[in-house]
């Protein structure tokens, strides 16, 4: 049975070591991986060293997968859960009597079994059998991750960075609806006889426990076949 956010404790301890996932924001195959170790578990408050890379308050609200190491009868299972940046504590008492500042993670999610490779993106192929439409009409499907999503399209209407969007994504004939917010928008040069496009990456702020796993699995088959055309490097 899952556990619930407060009980994050039962897996993570004072002491023990955590990684930080950081969704990039453009369209690069890749995530940052921030190291941490943890210094405070109380409830669903967890008090973490400055990650390396750091963290800076810009990060306050954002929300975060947080992940560890649980090793059992000689295997190490990868463990992760949904947290919010809540705050940054300035003059924590360190065991040493050094006074630092830390960053406070909020849990959000009951942890669970965790593939950090399902949070690299991938770009489908048109027979991927999978496709995504926003409002009403598809757009032009560039990359795809269990965080987000990039598009672009023609279309006369404007994203702009901020707002939410409702998305519908088709993953092998099955229609999926969700919430997204958009996060960084741009144009395509202009050129003569082409049409300008809008790109656009989107953060997905909803995704239902159905959604996942058919994302999921779709995401490690297209990873697979990267793999198999040496696109993807092990």
């Amino acid at each position: 049975m899952a556990e619930k956010p407060m009980d994050a404790g039962r897996l993570v301890r004072a002491g023990s070591s955590i990684d930080i996932l950081l969704e990039r924001d453009d369209l690069k195959n890749s995530i940052r991986v921030l190291k941490a170790m943890i210094y405070e578990v109380e409830g669903n408050r967890i008090v973490i060293s400055q990650t390396s890379p750091p963290l800076t308050k810009s990060h306050i609200g954002n929300t975060v997968s947080a992940t560890y190491l649980v090793r059992s009868e000689g295997k190490a299972t990868r463990y992760g859960f949904s947290a919010r940046i809540a705050e940054f504590v300035r003059d924590y008492e360190m065991t040493s009597g050094e006074r630092v500042t830390v960053p406070v993670l909020q849990v959000q999610g009951a942890p669970e079994p965790m593939n950090i490779r399902l949070h690299f993106r991938v770009r489908p192929r048109s027979d991927s059998g999978i496709s995504l439409s926003c409002g009403g009409k598809k757009v032009n499907l560039l990359d795809i991750s269990l965080g987000g999503v990039g598009f672009s399209h023609g279309d006369i209407k404007s994203f702009k960075a901020g707002e939410s969007v409702r998305l519908q994504l088709n993953v092998d004939e099955k229609r999926f609806h969700l919430e997204a917010r958009v996060v960084r928008v741009w144009l395509s040069e202009p050129s003569p006889g082409s049409p300008y496009l809008q790109f656009v990456t989107a953060k997905f702020l909803t995704l239902e426990r159905d959604l996942e796993h058919a994302l999921g699995r779709k995401i490690m088959m297209i990873q697979r076949q990267m793999l198999a055309d040496g696109i993807l490097k092990t």
